[in-house]
């Protein structure tokens, strides 16, 4: 007999429940849609936490942002015995194997050094960023002049704005680009 009633009640109790539900999310969505209109509602700040993670995005989900600038970092060796190599590009050879295969990895590998110039700009000493860097180029150097002793390293940053999406700069030079002052690793090998 309790059966017979308890069936009707569960299911106005789901349908209720379902109405409610579809109520607010529908309702926090115009609220959010249309936050300027409500003014400093708490309500809206109620609808924003709620709405802002579903929907919001930004363009890089469907396209990556193209680079505006060509950074480049140079480095130079003086070795043991006062001789000093030519200024070097590290990444030059990552994005030249970018630039003509790029289905492989080479971008996500030139992104690696891009984000140790711009992360190394402006950092104190002892950052992790400086840190990176420096190990960075020890191994770049002694994979270059691997029967050489280095005494110091010195580089230095420069970036040149791209006049041209997809424009392919693989030169060493950026010509009157803004460089940076020389640093200097030291070591004591």
């Amino acid at each position: 007999m309790y059966g017979a009633i308890a069936d009707p009640l569960k299911k106005n109790i789901l349908v209720y429940t379902g109405l409610t539900l579809f109520i607010f999310h529908f309702g926090f969505i115009i609220i959010f849609c249309f936050a300027d209109k409500f003014g400093d509602s708490p309500l809206v700040s109620v609808a924003g936490k709620y709405s802002f993670p579903l929907f919001n995005q930004d363009w890089k989900m469907f396209a990556p942002e193209p680079p505006m600038k060509n950074i480049k970092m140079l480095y130079s060796c003086t070795f043991h015995d006062s001789i000093k190599s030519e200024w070097t590009d590290p990444g030059k050879e990552t994005l030249e194997k970018f630039q003509s295969i790029r289905f492989w990895n080479y971008g996500k590998q030139y992104n690696i050094y891009e984000s140790l110039y711009r992360n190394y700009i402006g950092t104190k000493r002892g950052d992790p960023w400086q840190s990176m860097t420096n190990h960075y180029l020890i191994d770049m150097a002694k994979k270059e002049f691997p029967n050489k002793k280095i005494s110091r390293i010195n580089f230095s940053f420069g970036e040149k704005n791209i006049s041209g999406i997809g424009q392919k700069d693989t030169s060493s030079t950026l010509g009157n680009a803004p460089w940076t002052a020389i640093h200097t690793i030291i070591l004591n090998e």
